[in-house]
């Protein structure tokens, strides 16, 4: 179930950005950072007792290599449910207008309770170029944990973000 809302949000995400017209291209190279926060949703009954959804706070640190590319650090942290998680990810842009259809895909290391795993991230999202420098986006991606056990806890990322390339 979780995996289907996903897939329809970011189908939605990448069909309103491809409708949408670049008037002026915001293509940008060089570093960037951005904050943001949203909503976790657990594959099954992986968070705590009674948990279904759980705050995420993130933040990334990257640098837009080309025109459609960049490369980016990632860190989450879900305080709730004691998850942190780093990643290193490529983000692909699709369009380099005003609005900013992205996908977006990495691995890293994540560290639940007194356990650590290997991390892999799928995703993508729409940013709105607000100028040159700021941006507001909305992403969702799939979050899979592996530590050799069933109990690692996979869940997709709803989020909302702030970013602002120097």
């Amino acid at each position: 179930m979780t995996g289907r809302i996903v897939a329809l949000s970011l189908a939605a995400v990448l069909t309103l950005a491809t409708a949408a017209q670049a008037e002026t291209d915001y293509a940008h190279q060089g570093p960037y950072f951005q904050l943001g926060g949203g909503m976790a949703v657990p594959s099954g009954n992986q968070f705590g007792a009674g948990t279904s959804v759980a705050g995420s706070l993130s933040a990334k640190l990257g640098v837009d290599i080309v025109d459609y590319v960049s490369a980016e650090f990632q860190f989450d942290a879900l305080p709730s449910e004691d998850i942190y998680i780093v990643t290193f990810q490529q983000r692909t842009r699709i369009l380099t207008g005003r609005w900013q259809p992205f996908l977006l895909g990495g691995i890293g290391w994540g560290k639940t309770d007194f356990s650590s795993h290997f991390v892999v991230r799928l995703g993508g999202g729409l940013d709105y170029m607000i100028d040159e420098h700021w941006s507001a986006g909305i992403d969702v991606s799939y979050v899979f944990m592996f530590d050799g056990s069933t109990t690692a806890p996979n869940f997709a990322n709803f989020g909302l973000a702030v970013r602002y390339g120097f």
